[in-house]
């Protein structure tokens, strides 16, 4: 009687590596158990061969550097976002009290409708994945 208890891996080697805003995953070569056999004795087992990795590369000195463009100011209804290099980017805008108004994750251009904000000052903030780049400051009338 042969008892199979399904397919199971074992990492053989592999570990992370994370430097100078590099990070890396990265296995090489696992067990694989196919079949455990009770009377038998039987234990079947495949070695798989190949790299498995998957890796982020941040560079943080290009997002100080890129262009964006909060407009108009003051504005009553639409406040228009523009960036040329349209990476993707989380827009927060706080009232001058520092609560949350609006948060959204921006790929490029867009439009945020103030219409319904009351009058004052709000903090309109972009935020990429080394943290703050830019943030302005954008009045609200009508």
């Amino acid at each position: 009687m042969i008892s199979s208890y399904g397919q199971n891996s074992i990492n053989t080697t592999g570990g992370n590596i994370n430097s100078n805003g590099i990070n890396l995953s990265y296995s090489v070569g696992q067990l694989k158990i196919n079949t455990i056999g009770s009377n038998s004795s039987t234990l079947n087992l495949d070695f798989i061969q190949g790299v498995q990795y998957a890796f982020n590369i941040y560079d943080c000195s290009r997002l100080a550097s890129i262009e964006l463009s909060v407009y108009p100011n003051p504005s009553s209804k639409i406040v228009y976002i523009k960036t040329i290099d349209e990476p993707k980017l989380k827009l927060t805008i706080f009232d001058i009290a520092g609560r949350l108004i609006y948060e959204r994750t921006l790929e490029g251009s867009t439009t945020v409708d103030v219409e319904n904000y009351s009058n004052g000052t709000y903090i309109f903030a972009f935020y990429g994945f080394c943290g703050l780049i830019k943030s302005f400051k954008v009045l609200k009338n009508n």
